[in-house]
């Protein structure tokens, strides 16, 4: 069954590994001191990436460079990632 890049699940599965292989074999120590807690998003048809503060900004900016890339995404320097969302206004005030 293909997925929604018009690519076979198992076809899928493999780029996603390949870019996740290649994070953790290449990029992980490259990037760890200057970017510990950022978001990386990795093609895995073409091993471009692209390191931004948040999930959302990696993505699009990733899309900016790759048509339809095939998603890895990971936490610099986290063994897992959770995002928060944040609220669409930005309230001031003391927090009790």
């Amino acid at each position: 069954m293909p997925t929604q890049h018009g690519l076979p699940v198992e076809e899928k599965k493999r780029l996603v590994e390949r870019a996740k292989r290649f994070y953790e074999d290449e990029l992980i120590d490259q990037l760890i001191e200057d970017h510990i807690g950022d978001m990386v998003v990795i093609d895995g048809r073409t091993l471009q990436y692209v390191i931004a503060m948040n999930e959302s900004g990696a993505r699009q900016e990733l899309e900016r460079k790759c048509d339809k890339p095939v998603v890895y995404l990971a936490r610099i320097g986290f063994d897992y990632h959770y995002d928060v969302p944040l609220p669409s206004t930005v309230l001031s005030g003391n927090v009790e």
